[in-house]
């Protein structure tokens, strides 16, 4: 388990997601920074691949209340799912899992049981 730490960056953002009405995720590098919006703050930021820009972020709200938010991020031929937990800036990692194509998109579905799974777009569809 690791925590959110605030920080600015001033690089060019790879990917970028809404989590909520004022909270925004951005990719940089390697790295999701989330920023508060409507305050103008950094809520922190977590360092998700070792040596991948990230190229996509799709957020999803976990629970109701809206504190607790999965991601699916993916870049070059990596992707994961972490859970970034708002109200304590926890952060859960998630398992690291490699395809033998190019990641173009990504995507939350449900199943028929209203599941929630991944589904990933690759470059040549194979």
């Amino acid at each position: 388990m690791t925590r959110l730490v605030p920080q600015y960056r001033r690089l060019p953002a790879t990917a970028i997601a809404f989590l909520s009405d004022n909270l925004l995720a951005t990719a940089n590098g390697s790295t999701i920074d989330i920023y508060d919006v409507r305050l103008k703050t950094s809520v922190g930021s977590c360092n998700v691949f070792d040596s991948v820009r990230i190229h996509g972020i799709v957020a999803r709200l976990c629970d109701a209340d809206s504190r607790s938010v999965e991601f699916l991020v993916f870049g070059s031929k990596q992707w994961t799912v972490i859970r970034i937990h708002l109200d304590s800036a926890r952060v859960e990692p998630g398992t690291v899992f490699y395809v033998d194509d190019w990641i173009k998109a990504g995507h939350w579905v449900q199943d028929d049981k209203q599941a929630w799974q991944v589904a990933l777009a690759l470059a040549h569809n194979q």
